[in-house]
């Protein structure tokens, strides 16, 4: 009886031994498949913040791979520079998140030739800065970076440049571009309401530059019309072929302010509905500065100057109504009868170039009248030790109808009837006597007013700045 006693406890013990090392076999197996689970949930676990480590078109470090493990609300930065070159087609972004680049200066984002650039699905609020987006192509009316309906796409501090797409940028739905510039394209911007019913775009401080078209707003198809809208401000938009700078159909608004349309084959604004224009240049456009067919356009405070042929307003059916205060090279269509406006006046504006400011500009050149002013500010001390001071006398005297005598002095007389004459001497331009200042700052302000020619104007406003 205690032999059989004993016997079972051993095969008990026996037994318990066996299960516990079956147990933690099983154990040592599970780990190594549980920690790698781990890992790899850990490493695909969307993130807040992905910083992309390369430029390849996939894999680990990638913008590709980044906009997959983003997580909505999200934003992408870089460690990189350089151009992303895709290979497998476009980058859809169906999240709501911010890509921050580096600069566009820095860091491109090229399509191959092959594809679009950026996807943005519907619904999407998203926010794309500091990159170049170039070389993209795309089939139908899709472009380089394209919104589908109800989304809100930003765009700062890009470059668009030599995409082949139908258009550089196409929206659907709000979007916002700043402190940008869109060139080179085989077509500028296409704000496009009649399929999402409703799209508008602003445009702030950009450059709409050498593009097939400008900026094109359309709001009816063949399903009918929506409403769309186009806001211009301290912009400019020059050197577009085709369809002009600016164009709006029958139910798309336009404002344009403070910004600068010149150059553009196809005229400057064409306008079917509602359009603003305020403190703007209209120049050198071929065919028109403003053609209007439907509705009404107000106007203030805005320079007209028709390129070689043509006129500057253009009115079919429509309404214009002046604020004041603009210019026309011609007779404006005979519109301009507000307070202030002049017609059959030249502007005189300067090439388009860098006067200071984010674009382009065309610099309007001073009067003698405003010169004179400015000279009858300086003080007299100032005045009679200044080289830039002579150089302006000079210059006002080269570009007007003031007849010059050689004299061993330099003099500017005011005559009483009003016209200004300038004297300079056989020798090189020097300081002015005390007497000169002084015969100028008790100048009449009734000074008749010469333009100054082209040529001069802008070293004459860079000598006014530094006085």
């Amino acid at each position: 009886m205690t032999l059989k006693r004993s016997t079972n406890l051993t095969i008990r013990a026996h037994l318990l031994r066996g299960a516990f090392y079956v147990l933690l076999l099983l154990a040592l197996s599970i780990i190594p498949f549980a920690l790698a689970q781990r890992t790899t949930t850990k490493r695909n676990r969307p993130a807040t913040t992905i910083t992309v480590t390369n430029t390849n078109d996939g894999g680990p470090g990638s913008l590709r791979q980044a906009l997959s493990d983003i997580m909505d609300g999200g934003t992408i930065s870089f460690a990189v520079t350089g151009t992303i070159t895709l290979t497998s087609g476009e980058l859809l972004i169906d999240k709501n998140i911010t890509i921050s680049g580096p600069g566009a200066q820095s860091l491109a984002v090229d399509g191959n030739d092959n594809s679009p650039l950026f996807h943005i699905a519907s619904g999407q609020t998203v926010t794309i800065s500091g990159l170049t987006i170039t070389n993209g192509r795309a089939l139908g009316s899709d472009g380089a970076v394209y919104t589908d309906n109800a989304t809100t796409l930003t765009l700062s501090n890009c470059t668009i440049s030599n995409n082949s797409a139908a258009t550089a940028i196409y929206n659907q739905g709000d979007m916002q571009i700043s402190y940008s510039i869109v060139s080179g394209n085989g077509a500028g911007i296409s704000n496009d309401a009649h399929k999402s019913g409703s799209a508008t775009i602003e445009l702030n401080y950009s450059s709409i530059i050498g593009n097939g078209t400008g900026v094109q707003s359309v709001a009816c198809g063949h399903s009918g019309c929506a409403q769309a809208s186009v806001t211009v401000e301290n912009c400019t938009i020059s050197g577009n072929s085709g369809g002009g700078g600016i164009y709006g159909d029958a139910f798309s608004q336009l404002t344009i302010s403070n910004s600068t349309i010149s150059n553009n084959d196809g005229g400057a604004v064409y306008n079917n509905q509602a359009c603003v224009i305020n403190n703007s240049t209209l120049a050198e456009d071929s065919g028109y500065d403003i053609h209007n067919v439907g509705y009404v356009v107000a106007i203030r405070n805005t320079v007209l100057k028709i390129g070689p042929s043509g006129q500057t307003i253009v009115n079919l059916g429509g309404d214009i109504k002046s604020l004041g205060y603009s210019l026309s090279i011609d007779d404006g269509g005979g519109y301009l009868n507000g307070p202030g406006d002049q017609t059959y006046t030249d502007p005189l504006l300067g090439p388009l170039q860098d006067n200071g400011g984010p674009t382009l500009t065309h610099f309007r050149c001073p009067t003698v009248r405003r010169l004179t002013r400015a000279i009858q500010t300086l003080p007299r001390r100032r005045c009679a030790t200044s080289a830039a001071f002579a150089f302006i006398t000079y210059l006002v005297a080269a570009s007007t109808s003031v007849p010059l005598r050689h004299n061993r002095n330099h003099a500017v007389q005011l005559q009483h009837h009003g016209q200004l004459r300038i004297e300079k001497s056989r020798g090189r331009l020097g300081r002015l006597p005390n007497a000169f200042c002084q015969h100028v700052q008790q100048a009449p302000r009734d000074v008749k007013c010469f333009h100054l020619s082209p040529l001069v104007c802008a070293t004459v406003e860079t000598v006014l700045r530094a006085s």
